[in-house]
């Protein structure tokens, strides 16, 4: 029986050890690309769903994307919300009303799901504007009502004077309502 000289042994020796070592570490390699893989497509589809799927049900939502204060009139009766200028807004049951924590600070959007009637508070530096579906209704101060569903919204003018306009259709002309008129 001949031996191997103890370099020679102990370099083969390292060369089998490496190999398995590699070995074992390729299957780990794989399987962390694998799973970084699938998270950064869970996490870009997760994204997406959230951003699209909430344009789905009201455009206006997504048109502010920062921290946001959320009224819902979930009783069954018309409950009156006081905004942070004051003005003050009867939201029937059912409504939701939501604006930026910034809200007054550098614009005053507001936006709305249902039916609501606003007594704004007047500032010509800030105008005040609701979003409803595809329909952006500004004011300087005034009192008006928005009904606003899935398929129809409907604009009607108290006191003072709004201007409503279509977000998406540059087409349609803004129309400016005066006390006692409405526009659908």
């Amino acid at each position: 029986n001949k031996q191997l000289p103890e370099a020679t042994s102990g370099r083969i020796f390292s060369h089998i050890y490496s190999a398995i070592d590699k070995k074992n570490k390729k299957p780990k390699k794989i399987v962390f690309a694998v799973g970084a893989a699938a998270a950064l497509i869970l996490g870009v589809l997760c994204f997406w769903k959230f951003d699209f799927s909430s344009q789905s049900s009201n455009l206006s939502h997504s048109l502010v994307i920062e921290s946001k204060v959320i009224k819902r009139n979930v009783s069954d009766s018309v409950q009156t919300w006081t905004l942070p200028d004051k003005s003050t807004v009867k939201a029937e049951p059912g409504a939701i009303l939501s604006y930026a924590h910034s809200f007054n600070s550098v614009k005053r959007d507001v936006y709305l799901t249902g039916i609501a009637e606003f007594n704004i508070v007047h500032n010509g530096k800030k105008p005040f504007t609701v979003y409803s579906n595809k329909i952006a209704t500004t004011v300087l101060g005034t009192r008006f009502s928005v009904e606003a569903d899935r398929m129809q919204i409907e604009v009607k003018l108290f006191e003072g004077k709004v201007m409503v306009n279509h977000i998406t259709d540059k087409q349609h002309r803004p129309v400016y309502l005066d006390p006692g008129n409405a526009v659908v």
